[in-house]
């Protein structure tokens, strides 16, 4: 049996629209695009049916067996791998400290050692002067840090000032005791 397709006509070219000044590419045409010519529907040859639209049963069986074959042997070297290994039956030997013991004697000098810091006082005390003047002696024990005993003298002033105002004092003494005479 023969198809035969009877031509068509193309529809006559729609008049043209476009400004006298502007470029026409083209003639302008309406309605679906020219496509090409279909090929027959294959039909299958006699005897033969149409191939099912999924896998078939014994497809999807055969998968799932070798998937759970898969996940045995997996499974097992994973069981024979992680085994830890069995504990020693005998307790392992007494390990010798490589160390020498030394009995501790008393020793005659101190223990001396230098370190670098700050070292601040539990309690600083002022100590103020009563009187005033040039310092000549200063003791050893008036360092900071150090523990001092109650009248222990720490500073000497010079005595020179004191002594002249000493003598000059006297000689007031002397001229008041003669112009009252």
């Amino acid at each position: 049996m023969d198809h035969q397709l009877a031509p068509t006509a193309d529809p006559p070219p729609a008049p043209s629209t476009t400004p006298p000044d502007s470029v026409n590419i083209g003639p302008a045409r309406s309605g679906p695009l020219p496509s090409a010519p279909r090929a027959a529907a294959a039909t299958p040859p006699p005897g033969l049916t149409e191939p099912a639209s999924g896998p078939s049963i014994g497809h999807v069986v055969g998968q799932t067996v070798a998937s759970l074959a898969l996940l045995g042997v997996a499974a097992g070297v994973f069981l024979w791998l992680g085994k830890a290994p069995a504990p020693p039956l005998e307790p392992p030997e007494r390990a010798i400290p490589a160390v020498s013991v030394v009995p501790a004697t008393p020793r005659a000098e101190g223990l001396t050692f230098t370190v670098d810091g700050v070292v601040r006082p539990f309690r600083d005390l002022p100590v103020a002067a009563e009187s005033s003047g040039r310092v000549t002696v200063k003791s050893p024990s008036c360092r900071v840090g150090r523990v001092v005993s109650a009248g222990e003298v720490l500073i000497q002033v010079d005595p020179r000032d004191y002594q002249l105002e000493v003598q000059r004092l006297q000689e007031e003494l002397e001229q008041a005791e003669v112009s009252a005479a």
